[in-house]
């Protein structure tokens, strides 16, 4: 009978009707802090330690402009698409935007006549690119990483070396890690006082980013939005379960997620019947319908980044940030180069077209039998393809499948125990 209950209130909950094929966010942030704290007996101690910080916090707390410095690990399948570097500025952007409450309006009849709109507030955080990696040595924070999987679950495996990329300093930078995601999930965020390794966002690349790829209705950015929150110790406004507790005065009691745009007047099916807040980032209404945090949520975060909270450590160290719109094609990782080079007249090599759509013909011209190696990266260094190639006497020609690649600067380096090659590649598309 109690299952029956919850899913009824799950089913009468949503704003709109949807159609079996579209596809609707789904946040796994509680699912996996119940994970966590099956494998670990003491970590719902510490997380209640936590609620009575932020209580102790909140009687003297005094609001700071804060700054995090974060560092994306993209993760990829080779021949997959993935997000471009411009899509994670975007996306920093995004963030920056909706916790300064620089695109708040009064959008719904909910802001005036429930008074919404006297509690919008500006978190006073914003976040950065990191300049420097976790050893001092300048590095993209922008990490494309092959990895050994075309999805990933929410079993954390995409932070490790063997299966993805293992974190940076999670005292010192937050993580986030863009991938495909299995079983439906949009993402998840680890809450506050879990293990230091596996600290931080996973966030399916559908979600990820403002407009271009990503997954209408969900394509301003705020999926990664509502995840931060979650991070920074904001429950969904539902809390752990249907009605449960936010640990947020000055937000209604939500007895699930909302989606699509409600209309007025949207209530809870808990206890008072509410008028439900839907508008509010930790909901889950389309990302047009989402515009605001709370000043009781704006508490809960910036007591997490305070002296002695869970989280102080983003914002008490010397990180630096990468000035904004920064790229980082002077980052050494691979050394760039500008023209064609010729360390030896071995070989030569025709790329062609160049601009290139779909697929770009590699002719070499051997002058000995040997292995030619082909290293194909972008402006900041990450592998694209690596392939081995025979040569013999005479002219080789190759077709490599660019269809599924972003658009922007390749260069191709060509290299065989003669001496090597590197020509820069345009791939342009209308």
């Amino acid at each position: 009978m109690k299952w029956f209950i919850v899913m009824m209130l799950i089913l009468f909950s949503t704003g709109a009707a949807f159609s079996q094929r579209e596809i609707l966010r789904s946040y796994a942030t509680q699912k996996v802090n119940e994970r966590l704290k099956r494998s670990n007996a003491t970590l719902a101690n510490q997380q209640s330690s936590v609620e009575r910080f932020i209580a102790e916090q909140s009687k003297k707390l005094q609001f700071k402009k804060l700054t995090i410095p974060v560092v994306f690990h993209v993760v990829y399948a080779v021949g997959q698409s993935y997000p471009s570097e411009e899509q994670v500025y975007a996306q920093i952007e995004a963030l920056n935007r909706d916790f300064s409450k620089r695109d708040y309006k009064i959008r719904h009849p909910a802001d005036t006549l429930e008074g919404f709109a006297k509690k919008a507030e500006d978190m006073e955080i914003e976040f950065c690119l990191a300049k420097e990696g976790p050893t001092g040595v300048k590095e993209s924070a922008i990490r494309f990483i092959p990895g050994t999987s075309s999805k990933f679950t929410d079993d954390d495996l995409i932070k490790t070396q063997r299966f993805g990329s293992p974190a940076w300093d999670t005292k010192r930078y937050l993580n986030i890690w863009v991938a495909p995601l299995a079983d439906s999930v949009s993402g998840y965020a680890q809450m506050p006082s879990g293990p230091a390794e596996t600290d931080g966002i996973v966030i399916d690349y559908r979600y990820f980013g403002v407009q271009t790829n990503s997954q209408t209705p969900y394509n301003e950015g705020k999926t990664l939005t509502h995840l931060v929150g979650n991070y920074l110790g904001l429950y969904d406004l539902w809390g752990e379960y249907p009605c449960g507790d936010d640990y947020v005065d000055d937000t209604p009691v939500h007895n699930a997620p909302n989606y699509g745009c409600p209309l007025y007047k949207h209530v809870s099916l808990c206890n008072e019947i509410p008028v439900e807040m839907t508008m509010n980032f930790m909901d889950n209404t389309n990302d047009a319908c989402l515009y605001m945090f709370t000043m009781g949520q704006k508490i809960r975060m910036q007591a997490m980044l305070s002296e002695g909270g869970p989280r102080y450590g983003l914002v008490s160290n010397d990180e630096k940030c990468n000035p904004k719109g920064q790229t980082f094609s002077d980052v050494e990782l691979r050394t760039l180069p500008t023209d064609s080079l010729y360390n030896e007249t071995s070989i030569k090599v025709n790329i062609y077209p160049n601009p290139a759509t779909n697929e770009i013909k590699l002719q070499i011209i051997a002058l000995k039998d040997e292995l030619a190696t082909l290293t194909v990266f972008n402006t900041i260094g990450a592998i694209q393809t690596k392939q081995d190639y025979p040569l013999a006497n005479g002219m080789q020609e190759f077709t490599i499948n660019c269809q599924n690649w972003f658009t922007g600067i390749y260069f191709f380096e060509i290299k065989t125990p003669y001496g090597k090659t590197t020509q820069r590649v345009v791939i342009a598309r209308n």
